[in-house]
């Protein structure tokens, strides 16, 4: 049994909005390590430590419109939770079977 994909246009604009809503946000490479101290415990938890984004909350609104407009969605208003924290918790909706996963 040979596996087929095609490459679905569809698929490719959801990837690139995700992408997109990232964009300004800094890009590094380093090797991974784990060092005990302070603030390891910030970003740690049971699955690994998470990264962190240095974009700021008016640049991620402003991507989250332009991907929004492009995709004649209804634009969000905020993106801060009742402690004027960011929320980062986005979802991605595309029909069942359309290839998601």
């Amino acid at each position: 049994m040979k596996l087929k994909f095609k490459n679905q246009e569809f698929q490719t604009d959801a990837a690139n909005s995700i992408v997109d809503l990232f964009r300004g946000q800094e890009k590094l490479s380093s090797t991974f390590e784990i060092s005990e101290g302070p603030q390891l415990a910030l970003f740690e938890n049971e699955l690994g430590i998470g990264n962190i984004i240095n974009i700021s909350k008016e640049e991620l609104l402003q991507n989250m419109h332009e991907i929004q407009k492009r995709n004649n969605l209804p634009l969000t208003d905020d993106i801060t939770d009742e402690n004027g924290a960011m929320r980062l918790s986005f979802s991605v909706e595309m029909e069942t079977g359309t290839g998601k996963t």
